[in-house]
């Protein structure tokens, strides 16, 4: 599941891995996806520290009565030197633009992870819940 929507999602800016608040309504949100979710008896649910991550996945865990996991790798793709900034400025790197249209998965933001990075760096975390083999739910991000 994604988190919540934030005001940065609103003002189209690249959040990674800085915070912006939930935006009032998440909490209802957050109770309807927990109902949706109460028949599919979710044993743990697992997110990373980031305030929208935490925030969205806290309700539902509170809701479902599981126990709420942190795992530090799961944070957002780092957007590099794209933080921050609105989505718009991407026309600022046309060599980035270019590439990524050539190959989404291993072209890093500029300063930033890939695709390909993100999935190396959270794919042990990964295997490990799976392992588990209990039904579970991941809170996490677009990217």
């Amino acid at each position: 599941m994604r988190h919540g929507r934030t005001e940065w999602i609103d003002l189209g800016l690249f959040q990674g891995r800085l915070n912006s608040p939930l935006l009032p309504g998440v909490g209802q949100q957050m109770r309807e996806v927990a109902g949706l979710l109460r028949n599919k008896e979710i044993k743990r649910i697992y997110c990373n520290s980031l305030g929208r991550c935490f925030g969205s996945a806290k309700i539902v865990a509170d809701i479902l009565n599981v126990p709420l996991e942190i795992v530090p790798n799961f944070l957002e793709l780092y957007f590099g030197s794209l933080k921050g900034q609105p989505k718009t400025m991407v026309d600022a790197y046309p060599d980035f633009i270019k590439n990524k249209e050539l190959d989404i998965v291993y072209t890093p933001y500029p300063g930033g992870e890939s695709y390909y990075d993100v999935g190396l760096r959270i794919g042990r975390d990964v295997d490990r819940i799976l392992a588990n083999g209990e039904p579970c739910l991941i809170v996490g991000h677009e990217s």
